[in-house]
């Protein structure tokens, strides 16, 4: 499931049933924690989790970007962040079915 997260514009969806419009939302809700997935010279690659209302990750100082990871209240991963758009600040996560 592809969808554009942008936390102003999210809505919570009041229905019995799930469908492709609304799946994402929920997604997102569960979504509480990002790893940070910033690679270093020498192989190092950050992994520190952040808020999902951080943007830059408070450790390594990066922006969150490609391949950072979605985690759920039980630290499992849910989704991986696949396009960012800097001009905007729209972000697309693909979630894991």
């Amino acid at each position: 499931m592809y969808g554009a997260f942008r936390p102003h514009i999210l809505q919570h969806h009041q229905q019995d049933h799930y469908t492709p419009q609304n799946i994402g939302t929920l997604q997102l809700n569960l979504t509480q924690v990002t790893v940070c997935k910033q690679s270093f010279v020498g192989g190092r690659t950050c992994n520190e989790k952040n808020e999902m209302s951080e943007k830059q990750c408070p450790s390594c100082g990066s922006k969150r970007d490609v391949e950072d990871e979605a985690l759920d209240v039980y630290m499992r991963k849910i989704g991986t962040l696949f396009k960012t758009d800097t001009t905007n600040g729209t972000e697309w996560w693909q979630y894991n079915s």
